[in-house]
């Protein structure tokens, strides 16, 4: 049994008092952060992206937002395939994701659903608006990758 997490309750509430100022600061730090990580993620995704929300703007909660990845007329049949097979989708997600981890160290997790891939994007405390900007641009790039030798190997999208 690992006691290590409620050891440190104490000290974790202390720093976000003490270092942080409080509560209503992280989360007002957090709701700005966000609005400038959209805009940059939809900037370095492209026009095609879009932030998934509904008409009542209600699926944009604090510290988490999903982007659809551009699907371009070259991708567009290979995301749609993804999105209505599982088994497609997971043989996809099991070679992208590990790269995003081992390569380029930069990791962002996406599901393929209603024709789209989205991509979740979570904003914390300890990041800053460039990291959206570096992040976005390797999570583009590595799942650019992973989509060409997809199309490289099956002919057919």
């Amino acid at each position: 049994v690992n006691y290590g997490a409620r050891l440190c309750i104490k000290k974790a509430l202390e720093f976000r008092q003490e270092c942080c100022g409080g509560e209503e600061k992280i989360r007002e730090y957090r709701t700005n952060l966000q609005k400038q990580a959209i805009d940059l993620v939809l900037k370095e995704f492209g026009p095609d992206a879009k932030l998934l929300q509904n008409s009542t703007n209600s699926l944009e909660i604090p510290g988490m937002f999903n982007v659809s990845f551009p699907k371009t007329a070259k991708y567009a049949d290979l995301i749609e395939h993804l999105a209505d097979s599982y088994f497609a989708y997971r043989t996809f997600k099991g070679k992208c994701e590990p790269l995003m981890v081992t390569e380029t160290k930069k990791f962002a997790p996406f599901v393929a659903h209603n024709k789209e891939l989205w991509v979740r994007f979570s904003v914390t405390l300890y990041n800053v608006a460039s990291d959206y900007a570096v992040a976005a641009k390797s999570v583009k790039e590595t799942i650019q990758k992973c989509l060409d030798e997809e199309l490289e190997v099956n002919a057919t999208y």
